[in-house]
């Protein structure tokens, strides 16, 4: 977090935690941490990541062009 400060990539909308949190409550429900291998544990996951992208306002269709303007700050930075 502090090298995307650094860099001037900040998360204004604090997707990072709520991700962060997803996951987290992903493995307490596993009781365990989440691998990769696991399908269905990472359905649950991903589930989780839409629920927060559809909160945020994020459409999956929009993720290029999300990762164009990433790229493009971090070739400015």
């Amino acid at each position: 977090m502090e090298i995307q400060i650094m860099w001037g990539l900040t998360d204004e909308l604090g997707a990072e935690t709520m991700m962060f949190d997803a996951l987290e409550k992903v493995e307490k429900e596993l009781k365990k941490p989440l691998m990769r291998n696991d399908k269905k544990k990472m359905a649950v996951l991903m589930a989780e990541f839409g629920k927060i992208n559809k909160k945020l306002g994020i459409r999956r269709e929009d993720f290029p062009k999300y990762e164009e303007l990433l790229e493009l700050k971090i070739a400015k930075a």
